[in-house]
């Protein structure tokens, strides 16, 4: 089976690696109950939303296969934040 690179689009010869990204809301195990709420009135609100788009509010998947190099560049920077006084260059070699 061939394999292609999520974040370069090469295909992978060699090792393959699965980066995993679970993104859920944050939940402590209580329950503000606020006596304002007017259910129906979010009823309303999410009447004909896909529940698919409202469970992404709680909870989506990402799952992608990267080959060694987007791994490594994957791992410096998951976020990709912008690091400070350091100069990046656009193109990073191959690895020999």
């Amino acid at each position: 089976m061939q394999f292609t690179c999520d974040r370069c689009g090469k295909v992978i010869k060699g090792q393959r690696y699965i980066v995993k990204i679970h993104i859920f809301a944050d939940f402590d195990g209580t329950i503000d109950v606020d006596e304002n709420i007017d259910i129906d009135e979010i009823i309303r609100k999410t009447d004909g939303i896909p529940s698919s788009i409202l469970e992404e509010e709680i909870h989506k998947e990402f799952t992608f296969s990267l080959c060694q190099r987007c791994k490594e560049i994957f791992s410096a920077n998951p976020l990709n934040k912008i690091l400070e006084n350091m100069d990046v260059p656009d193109k990073i070699p191959p690895t020999e």
